[in-house]
């Protein structure tokens, strides 16, 4: 009776892939399928996502016999396979018939797995259901591993029911941003901005990921090469054709194929390639759309011939002109190089639509492929483009586009004559709030909301949003609350679900600056809950929304998930190339200027204006934002003359009556300028002037209802009294600002107080705040607590000991100590272990 036991821990019979040159301990998926005993895992994906390598790393992590079986991808029959099988348990004991081998698996004594690597790659329904027919049988030792490009048809149904499978697809096997991030800290990659940069540009394919991460090399290239070798090389051609074909067809579905490859749409060529996980993957839609997964799409799509591919688009854009899918219509008609149809299409979209994730984007990119005079031959288009250049923060082409529509007045009645009218003033009206020309805004969305009628509601919500934002940023509250009101009704009578977002988000504005974190997040959540539930046309409003909830998390100390929230916030701005999305790297610069790290907290901000620039986004949206951050860097590193004239030229900017409106800023924006020339004053010894600063501002706060920032006043009041000697006062003035900051749950000032100046947090008697170390910088002190050498720690946490000795670093600073023992002590002592 055959056994394998043996007295030595077992070794794998047969080969094992090498180990890869990456460190990456996928360490979830393997604690998955270790603990997950099962009849069959399998791990079923295109080529390149790491099913081998993870199927490895469980095999050498185990006890059991692992008997591991190379197939190669290659069509078998089935008797072949049953030797291959047999042989590998019992060599010489040939040739196998199916029941012998089925005997000998059931007699196995020794706990086995049984590793299948790349079943075959095509669809075999013979070899399929005798691999079933195997399956189907009760081993008590055996249990059966399997990497595959497809799913295989053997019953998988049957052993799902059982709670006899465990399967992976591709999605699950996927590297996340911060499995990128590990990989290229490893390989000391310059650090999550090229995380970013890399994670959009291959969604997570760990095959595209290694090839991006390699120095000196064209990752494109070789892509393209691997994707030759590995998808291309041994299909039939019309397979082929049919692959390069839909690769430069975003969307399409099994009657679109079939027109586009000339079949019936009973012909299988789509099935098949679908079957063979031929990166063939559906999208979230309610509809039956499917796509090649994008990076690989982008690579192929440069293999077709580009006069077939004409023809292939007029087919495209006329199949969804009959099914109604006027945006994807489009787009076929502009790569199908027939620009009237495309314009006549065009204007067939409404505003509303140029709200959905990515629409904007995609119409402005139509521009530079059509025609100029095409583009401005009628009202309707003029409009649509310059509303999609207002909303997209680029108000000098606006402007530009709209300049067209002087060749269309006098309209022909004064119903049309009043409408664009209404429209140029409206679009207007946004433009010149994005310039910062905060008079001309207000008073030319007041007069369009005058005639614009309610069907014109995305214009309506533009211009509300334009005069709400005013409302804000000058303190006007309570006016901004009856006009926020207003604008809600309007977005939830005519706008459809999610549109209240649009206005939503100065509701929470509001709520922040009151003080109200709570309901403010609430708010927030409750929004981007209702858009996640949304399949399609999900509003570009999302990404901002997220940045907002950033902050507020930020706000109320919980800083890893607010950097988690800045990251998403950046990639949904990238992808929507929606501007405010800059705020994400804000937030990040903002996190590790907290941490003590200023060098990336300026990598950020010049990340972001890099990114700005390159998108021509209007300097006003941004500059006095980045310049207010950069300032709070060069206040902590000892800059104090270019910092003052940062915020001079800000407050000199923005300052009333009729200084700019920053756009999408928190009400209190002026307020937190002020605070920073409060701590300039401060460390300059002016301590008068910082004095009558912050009895002006908290005057002003308290009148104006601005409450989250009067936490922050009475902490730099206190640090004045401080200095001046005056202990008792600093001490109550520390009391009011904990109190105000445990009423609203504003608890960042404290941490950054706790952080840089913990004696004066210690003076009105308040015990260490819980976000002094960040999460990663306790997990590193328990583990030197344990007696672990840093490299060690690097090993456990699989990051660097470059990364490793720069959190003992951090963390050292921030508890005041000069080695790691000491560390550990004084966190034990303030409570933070």
């Amino acid at each position: 009776m055959p056994s394998l036991s043996t007295t030595e821990p077992p070794k794998p019979i047969g080969s094992l892939p090498k180990r890869p040159t990456n460190n990456l301990q996928r360490s979830t998926l393997v604690t998955l399928l270790l603990s997950s005993p099962c009849r069959l895992r399998l791990l079923h994906a295109p080529p390149g996502f790491g099913k081998s390598d993870l199927m490895a790393a469980c095999a050498r992590e185990t006890t059991r016999q692992v008997i591991w079986i190379n197939l190669r991808g290659q069509n078998l029959s089935f008797a072949d396979f049953l030797q291959l099988i047999g042989e590998s348990i019992e060599p010489g004991s040939g040739p196998w018939q199916e029941h012998a081998l089925i005997s000998c698996l059931q007699e196995l004594t020794s706990q086995t797995w049984l590793m299948l690597d790349d079943f075959p790659r095509f669809t075999d329904p013979v070899f399929d259901s005798a691999f079933g027919r195997l399956l189907s049988f009760q081993y008590d030792s055996i249990e059966w591993w399997v990497t595959s490009r497809r799913r295989p048809s053997c019953n998988l149904p049957r052993l799902m029911l059982q709670g006899e499978l465990v399967e992976l697809r591709d999605q699950q096997l996927l590297f996340s941003e911060e499995d990128i991030s590990t990989l290229s800290a490893q390989q000391n990659h310059d650090p999550r901005l090229n995380v970013q940069d890399v994670y959009m540009k291959t969604q997570g394919w760990c095959a595209a990921v290694a090839f991006y991460l390699m120095p000196n090399v064209d990752p494109d290239a070789l892509l393209l090469e691997y994707l030759k070798h590995e998808l291309l090389a041994k299909r039939p051609a019309h397979q082929v054709d049919t692959l390069i074909m839909l690769s430069n067809i975003r969307l399409f579905d099994s009657a679109l194929c079939a027109q586009l490859s000339g079949l019936t749409p009973d012909q299988t060529v789509l099935d098949s390639l679908i079957s063979d996980g031929a990166f063939i993957t559906k999208t979230c839609t309610p509809s039956s759309w499917i796509q090649i997964f994008p990076p690989a799409a982008r690579l192929l799509a440069s293999l077709a011939d580009k006069t077939k591919m004409l023809s292939a688009h007029k087919i495209a854009c006329q199949y969804f002109i009959k099914y109604g899918e006027i945006r994807l219509a489009i787009e076929q008609a502009v790569l199908a190089d027939t620009p009237e149809l495309a314009g006549r299409l065009l204007e067939n979209l409404s505003e509303a639509e140029l709200l959905n994730e990515q629409a904007a984007t995609r119409v402005l990119a139509y521009r530079d492929q059509l025609p100029n005079e095409l583009l401005e031959s009628t009202p309707r288009l003029i409009i649509l483009y310059s509303y999609a250049y207002a909303i997209g923060s680029r108000p000098q082409k606006a402007m530009k586009c709209l300049e067209a529509l002087a060749k269309f007045l006098p309209a022909p009645s004064e119903g049309e004559q009043r409408y664009i009218i209404s429209c140029w003033q409206g679009i207007t009206g946004i433009a010149a709030h994005a310039n910062g020309n905060a008079q001309l805004a207000g008073l030319n969305c007041r007069e369009a909301l005058e005639s614009l009628p309610n069907s014109d509601w995305p214009l309506q919500l533009g211009c509300r949003a334009v005069l709400i934002q005013q409302l804000l940023f000058r303190g006007k509250l309570a006016q901004a609350e009856i006009d926020i009101s207003s604008a809600l009704t309007l977005a939830r009578n005519f706008g459809g679900t999610g549109i209240e977002s649009y206005i939503v988000i100065y509701q929470a504005l509001l709520l922040e600056t009151r003080g109200q974190l709570l309901q403010a997040v609430y708010l927030i959540e409750g929004q981007l809950n209702l858009l996640d539930s949304l399949i399609i046309a999900r509003p570009v409003i999302r990404g901002r929304l997220i940045v907002r909830r950033a902050y507020i998390r930020l706000n109320q100390g919980q800083l890893e998930l607010a950097r988690d929230l800045f990251l998403e916030g950046y990639r949904s701005g990238m992808h929507n190339a929606d501007a405010i999305g800059f705020h994400g790297l804000i937030g990040l610069s903002t996190l590790a200027l907290l941490d003590g790290n200023y060098l990336q907290a300026d990598k950020y901000l010049v990340e972001a204006e890099k990114w700005l620039q390159e998108g021509q986004i209007a300097e006003t949206i941004y500059r006095s934002v980045i310049d207010q951050s950069r300032a709070a860097i060069l206040i902590e590193t000892g800059n104090l003359v270019e910092a003052r004239s940062l915020l001079n030229d800000i407050s000199a900017r923005h300052g009333e009556p009729t200084g700019m409106v920053q756009a999408f800023v928190k009400a209190d924006f002026l307020y937190e300028t002020e605070c920073l020339i409060a701590r300039i004053e401060l460390q300059n010894g002016q301590d008068e002037q910082a004095g009558l600063r912050l009895r002006r501002l908290y005057e002003n706060a308290t009148r104006h209802g601005f409450n989250l920032v009067l936490c922050e006043i009475n902490i730099l009041k206190a640090e004045l009294a401080l200095t001046k000697g005056n202990n008792a006062l600093s001490s109550d003035l520390m009391g009011q600002a904990i109190e105000e900051s445990e009423k609203s749950g504003f608890r960042l000032p404290l941490i950054n107080l706790q952080r840089h100046n913990p004696k004066l947090l210690r003076m009105a008697g308040k015990k260490p705040i819980s976000g002094l170390l960040s999460s990663r910088e306790v997990e590193v002190l328990k583990l030197i607590e344990a007696g672990h050498s840093n490299q060690e720690i690097a090993d456990r946490l699989f990051i660097s000991l470059f990364t490793v000795k720069s959190h003992i670093q951090r963390l050292s600073g921030k508890l005041e100590v000069q080695r790691r023992t000491q560390a550990v002590f004084k966190a034990k002592s303030l409570g933070l272990l």
